[in-house]
């Protein structure tokens, strides 16, 4: 999973340009409001969707790991070892071959293991946010709750201060 005012734009920038590589010349929120708005709407509700069908009929069926992209970026070690053991289904890779294979991939460098080039502008979380309107965000709000507060992107009141709280339900819209 990611960060929905991160991977709305990311989507948009794959079905423009059909390429991960790529970075348009338009600022879709500013250049094209009318498709930007539609194309908020759409893919808030293909989340919805997909999270209604995960949660109801696939979590509690078939054993499922979700990964946050954040989480894999800032900590690529656990999550990956966390995931492998996983789908060995053991408690630890600990001292395996393949932990010390993850290790010696991460150690190349991503720069180096990238299967198409990142664009300079992919790094950092949340750098998406001013494209979107008030009224975007109160949607996606109203539309993806379950999603933000399952995967972390939800800061409420009274709990700690969450770095990927992207998403903040202690005040009313």
């Amino acid at each position: 999973m990611r960060n929905p005012i991160d991977n709305i734009p990311s989507l948009g920038h794959l079905a423009m340009l059909n390429s991960h590589s790529l970075t348009p010349d338009e600022d879709y929120s500013k250049d094209e409001p009318e498709w930007w708005n539609m194309w908020v709407r759409h893919v808030t509700w293909e989340m919805k969707t997909f999270f209604k069908v995960l949660s109801e009929q696939a979590l509690n069926t078939i054993p499922t790991y979700a990964i946050r992209f954040e989480d894999l970026r800032e900590e690529p070690e656990r999550v990956l070892s966390e995931l492998l053991a996983f789908m060995l289904d053991v408690k630890s890779i600990e001292g395996t071959v393949v932990q010390e294979r993850i290790r010696q991939q991460l150690a190349k460098g991503s720069e180096k293991q990238s299967i198409y080039g990142l664009k300079t502008k992919s790094k950092g979380f949340n750098r998406n946010r001013p494209m979107y309107n008030d009224e975007q965000i109160k949607h996606m709000k109203d539309e993806l709750a379950d999603v933000m507060y399952f995967f972390g992107y939800a800061q409420d009141e009274g709990a700690a201060v969450n770095p990927h709280g992207y998403f903040d339900f202690t005040e009313a819209d």
